[in-house]
This record gives structure tokens, C-alpha cells and sequence, in this order.
């Protein structure tokens, strides 16, 4: 039989809280310069960390041609 590892609980909740901190500061300004500032990380970082969770989940999750940001 196969052992399963167990990952560390606070490792979850803080992606978890990162990308509910990200998706929140997109949904709230509007715009990946906005949300960037926001966070204090730079637009490229935000957009990097944005298509690291849409190929995790397998979908794209705003319509990035849009003004202001929709959600897919």
C-alpha cells in the first residue's frame, strides 16, 4: 500500500490567502496595475502569479481585454 505524504496545514492556508488577497485586490480596482499597486508587487509578478493559478486550475479566470477586468 501506497503512503500518502501529508503537506504542512499553514503551507495550504497561505497560498490559499494569497490568491483570495490577489483575486480580491484584481476583482476590487479593476485592473492589474491597480491590484499590483495594491499589493505592493509589480504588474508582472501579479500577471505571472495570475496565469500560475489559471494553469492550476486549468481555465482562465478574467477576460484580460477588457476595461475594467471582467471575470471568465
Amino acid at each position: 500500500m501506497r503512503q500518502q505524504v501529508a503537506r504542512p496545514l499553514s503551507r495550504v492556508r497561505m497560498i490559499d490567502i494569497k490568491l483570495l488577497r490577489t483575486l480580491h485586490a484584481v476583482a476590487s480596482t479593476g485592473s492589474l496595475q491597480g491590484a499590483a499597486a495594491r499589493l505592493y508587487v509589480t504588474q508582472s509578478a501579479l500577471s505571472h502569479q495570475l496565469r500560475d493559478i489559471e494553469q492550476r486550475l486549468g481555465a482562465p479566470l478574467f477576460v484580460r481585454k477588457s476595461q475594467p477586468l471582467q471575470f471568465g
